[in-house]
Order: C-alpha cells, then structure tokens, then sequence
C-alpha cells in the first residue's frame, strides 16, 4: 500500500467568533475657579478618575485682568435661488390703445375683472 498526496485546489475556511472589547477614554475638563489650602489628591468615582489641576497664584495686590474675548462674527453669503411656486393671487393691469377711429371701437373695460388702480403706485 502506498501514500499519495492529492490537491484539489481547495481552500478551507473556518469561521470564528469572539467577543472584543474597546475602551475608549472621555475627558471632560470642568472648571472651578475656587480657592483651596492644600493640594487635593487624584481620586476614583466609579470608571471616572478625576485629576486636579491647581495653579499657585503670588498674591500682592487685586487687578482687574481681561483674560480673553470671545469673538463673534457674522459673515452673509448671497446665492441665487430658484423656485417654482403656485401663485394664489396675481394683479394684471391691461392697457388697450385707442382703435382705429375707422374700425368699431372696443370700449377700455376689463370684462371679467374689476378695474383697480395699483395700489402699490407701481406702473
């Protein structure tokens, strides 16, 4: 009996499945602004670690110090729109020539309108 090697070309695949966990860290810087006498120690509240960040201050006199501005500024950009709308009202003013004075005249009347002057004082 003997042994052979026999390839058919064929790649196996086995699919897995495992659990990963991400971590991911949030920092949140929180201002205090309040005078302490010592320095406070890093602690723990739950899954949060809070650092203190202190800044020692020579204190000789009281100043008024403008610290920073806060700038806002308006900036207006014009683009052309179109649109189609359905127009509910629309003035229309008529003007008729006076016919020839051979030919039957039609008298300057609107039939199905009432003759309004522009209020707007458009023409």
């Amino acid at each position: 009996m003997s042994k052979r090697s026999l390839s058919l070309g064929a790649k196996l695949k086995r699919l897995t499945s495992k659990e990963l966990t991400h971590v991911r860290v949030e920092i949140e810087r929180v201002p205090i602004g309040r005078t302490i006498e010592v320095v406070p120690s890093i602690s723990q509240e739950g899954d949060t670690t809070i650092i203190p960040v202190v800044e020692e201050i020579v204190v000789v006199e009281r100043r008024l110090v403008r610290k920073e501005e806060v700038r806002i500024r308006r900036v207006s950009t014009k683009e052309q729109h179109q649109e189609t709308v359905v127009l509910r009202q629309r003035e229309v003013l008529i003007t008729r020539e006076e016919a020839d004075r051979h030919s039957n005249s039609i008298p300057p009347t609107l039939p199905s309108f009432e003759q309004h002057p522009n209020p707007k004082g458009e023409k």
